[in-house]
């Protein structure tokens, strides 16, 4: 857990409109705090979804010594949905379609393929040129937050499929020599089984965190973490880790701020830090009945053929 406090961090950053151009954490516990503890955001993403009221935004952060790049996706909030219910976690009965990121990678939540599309080719144009530009850099994390989650293992997978099997971003050399990480907090479910074994087969290196409350007898878990059903066919990747909630709500147990606190013990501090720059956007959620009761939405979807980005360094 300790060595993955700072993309807890990142993935508070993304829920902030604005972010620091550079970062420092001051951690002396985190591994390697020489590179570890300041970074430098080099690119954002940002895609409103009127329909859904949805921001989708990715934010990308580069460490001091150039080894590591952090994919932060945020969540669904936004100032017009502040307080309420996730919208996309309303759509329990979305269908799934063909995961079309890996041979065989079987079935994907429509939704969220429908939204990655949306940045699917910025994305891979940035990794292409970044990794052509930073030749140093030997690691790419992905990371996120509730649907920041869902979207990180989507691009997590494409991303090291393009680069291991595709080889459509820069030269072999460089991209052999680059892994994939992937630490989500409170995702959903994203896809079938067949997607989890993807997944599991080309990220190995996936920790999908928890929050958990209750007795030993009695735990319960993050609602959203219990969505969309095993009833319809999904599956979680791996590998399943927990943290503490001291809110004995399930809905209310899917707030950042729980796996934050619970990991890192200087979010406090660096909550005053970043609010500098500017006021994040709530991750604040209503309890129970209030998630419930509504069910009208209905998520963008754009699925794009899958062609990959051949571009070489120059």
């Amino acid at each position: 857990m300790l060595e993955d406090r700072n993309y807890v961090r990142f993935a508070k950053l993304a829920y902030y409109p604005y972010s620091p151009t550079t970062l420092q954490f001051n951690d002396t516990q985190v591994v390697d705090p020489g590179c570890q503890n300041d970074w430098e955001m080099i690119k954002v993403f940002s895609s409103y979804v009127p329909k859904d009221e949805i921001n989708l935004q990715a934010k990308y952060f580069l460490n001091r010594c150039q080894t590591e790049l952090v994919v932060s996706f945020r969540g669904t909030e936004t100032s017009a949905t502040k307080g309420t219910v996730y919208n996309w976690i309303t759509n329990f009965e979305m269908n799934r379609i063909d995961c079309v990121y890996t041979n065989g990678c079987g079935g994907i939540h429509d939704g969220f393929n429908g939204y990655y599309q949306r940045i699917r080719s910025f994305h891979l144009q940035f990794l292409n040129d970044i990794l052509c530009n930073h030749t140093t850099i030997t690691q790419i994390t992905f990371t996120g937050h509730s649907l920041g989650g869902a979207l990180a293992t989507v691009a997590s997978l494409d991303t090291r499929y393009q680069m291991q099997v595709v080889r459509s971003m820069v030269n072999v050399t460089t991209v052999d020599a680059v892994s994939v990480k992937l630490r989500t907090f409170g995702s959903p479910r994203v896809g079938n089984k067949k997607f989890a074994i993807a997944l599991n087969q080309y990220v190995p290196q996936s920790r999908r965190y928890v929050s958990e409350y209750g007795t030993t007898f009695d735990l319960q878990e993050d609602f959203v973490t219990g969505q969309p059903s095993t009833a319809l066919g999904y599956y979680h990747v791996n590998q399943k880790f927990t943290v503490r909630c001291e809110d004995n709500d399930s809905f209310m147990c899917h707030k950042l701020k729980n796996y934050w606190a619970a990991m890192d013990p200087l979010s406090t501090s660096l909550t005053s830090y970043f609010n500098q720059y500017s006021e994040a956007v709530s991750d604040e959620i209503s309890s129970g009945p209030s998630m419930l009761s509504s069910f009208s939405i209905s998520l963008v979807v754009s699925v794009a053929t899958l062609a990959a980005i051949v571009i070489n360094c120059s």
